[in-house]
């Protein structure tokens, strides 16, 4: 009873999400259509992003045309986020050799600036696609590498991203107890930074994670609270 309530709920949220998705979709088309310059780059690059999940293609198109607008306008931060946004792009689709490439060369341009926050971005997303290709550890010491870089900056929020995937890690590893740790952490700073979305994703991955241990009543109650 209890695992179909959950089922029902997590249903209604991800429907939800999808209306959403789809009425800011036609919005930054419809500001596209008015755009020119650096602001165009920008919500191609916006718009991009927000369907990279459910049409990644279609995202590397955007992010493509948002990479040569920058280029031509020698725009070289807004041409490093184009790239970011298309590495992401061919993740979603599968080509994680040419994800690695367009985060590798944003890692090396912000290397060569010493910007410390895209550097611990960058290195971020290198350790997600080591770890879609089952390269665990060396996936776990880009994200180390990562949340060392962000405590020494204190970046409040992208410590809670790194805690956040290391809990991912040892989620996909199976070592439960290890990833609600890094979860919890993570939901800590995410709330210092009031960051509503993440806080629910969080609690409904704990949600997931208790349901897998044969844990119903944890499950709905992080459930729920990731709803509010």
């Amino acid at each position: 009873m209890k695992k179909g309530l959950l089922l029902l709920l997590l249903t209604g949220f991800l429907f939800c999400r999808l209306i959403a998705t789809e009425q800011q979709r036609d919005s930054l088309l419809t500001l596209l259509s008015q755009q020119s310059g650096t602001d165009k780059i920008n919500s191609l690059i916006a718009l991009s992003d927000l369907i990279v999940y459910a049409t990644p293609e279609q995202a590397k198109v955007y992010a493509d045309s948002a990479l040569n607008l920058a280029q031509d306008l020698q725009e070289t931060k807004l041409r490093y986020k184009a790239l970011k946004s298309r590495g992401y792009a061919h993740g979603y689709a599968g080509n994680i050799l040419a994800s690695i490439a367009d985060m590798q060369e944003g890692l090396d341009y912000y290397i060569s600036i010493a910007d410390s926050v895209r550097i611990a971005e960058a290195l971020s997303d290198l350790g997600y696609l080591d770890q879609a290709r089952g390269l665990y550890d060396r996936a776990l010491e880009k994200y180390q590498q990562s949340l060392s870089m962000r405590e020494q900056i204190a970046d409040q929020k992208g410590i809670a991203y790194s805690l956040n995937n290391i809990g991912t890690l040892y989620w996909r590893l199976g070592k439960m107890d290890e990833a609600l740790d890094y979860y919890l952490q993570a939901i800590g700073y995410f709330e210092l930074a009031d960051l509503k979305e993440e806080i629910a994703t969080s609690k409904g991955n704990i949600g997931v994670i208790y349901s897998d241990m044969d844990n119903p009543e944890k499950a709905l109650q992080y459930q729920l609270e990731a709803l509010k």
